[in-house]
């Protein structure tokens, strides 16, 4: 008798499952296939429904059914949820090693017909003083027509610390047809005020230079010359008929110490001019 039972049970239970089976594929060809997900009341995750499947099974079907089906949906849901991820390992960055230019490289850019070329071979010069010599430098800026060129080179021969550096500024000063060198060349010799060479070239420019940029660079830069010679300049230049330049003299006379710059720049302090009066009598 308990055999038929269990017989019976068991037959019941594999009907059960047929039966579901069928339940799920007729929802997944149902018309309102696929829907949203639906979300299970007992569990937080969200489990799978096809076409309302798991409304209907409760509403018609029988317990096993149900309890057959919500089983298979839990442990499909925990498989998945379980499954090992792979995390992604981030990918080590080459680090890009930047081959420095050889000495033959850069002189071919240097005399190179391409601006651009001649550019970037004066910006490698200028962070290796010993890939080109001074005196293919100094060759090449004769040679050079560019402005802006000449000027770079100029720099590149200052940061160098060339030996020939000063006469080189010098010559770009009382020479070069560009405004922009000359002013540029005035600027640089500022660093090299306490050699006479350089003093003597800008006061000479002071009195020829044609362009106020450029003497106004040249008065800027025997600020820190306190030299006799860089005083009778800046004595000339304080009686420029330029208010500007009258200025700037009066600046530039303020980091000397002679009794003959404080001679200029009491006079100054009594200037037509309203801007130099205030600078004459600013502090330092």
């Amino acid at each position: 008798m308990n055999q038929q039972q269990n017989m019976s049970q068991q037959n019941y239970i594999a009907r059960a499952c047929v039966r579901a089976n069928e339940s799920v594929i007729t929802g997944a060809v149902h018309s309102s296939f696929p829907r949203k997900r639906e979300s299970s009341p007992v569990f937080t995750s969200w489990i799978p429904a096809f076409a309302g499947m798991t409304t209907r099974i409760f509403a018609r079907n029988g317990i096993w059914r149900t309890m057959f089906l919500f089983l298979s949906l839990v442990c499909s849901t925990v498989l998945i949820s379980n499954m090992p991820v792979l995390a992604a390992q981030p990918k080590a960055k080459k680090t890009a090693v930047k081959k420095e230019k050889p000495m033959k490289s850069v002189e071919q850019d240097l005399n190179s017909a391409d601006r651009f070329k001649r550019l970037s071979a004066i910006e490698a010069m200028r962070k290796h003083k010993e890939l080109v010599g001074e005196e293919k430098i100094k060759a090449a800026k004769r040679a050079e027509r560019d402005p802006q060129v000449r000027h770079r080179l100029n720099q590149v021969l200052v940061k160098n610390d060339a030996p020939g550096v000063v006469q080189e500024l010098v010559d770009s000063l009382k020479n070069d047809s560009d405004v922009q060198v000359r002013r540029g060349a005035a600027q640089e010799l500022s660093r090299y005020a306490e050699d006479p060479t350089a003093t003597e070239a800008l006061a000479a420019a002071l009195q020829f230079e044609p362009h106020p940029a450029v003497r106004s660079a040249c008065i800027r830069s025997l600020a820190l010359s306190d030299t006799p010679a860089a005083v009778a300049a800046l004595k000339i230049a304080s009686q420029d008929p330029d208010p500007k330049m009258r200025k700037q003299a009066a600046f530039s006379l303020k980091w000397h110490t002679s009794r003959e710059a404080r001679k200029i720049l009491k006079r100054l302090k009594k200037d037509g001019d309203p801007d130099v009066r205030r600078v004459a009598k600013a502090e330092r």
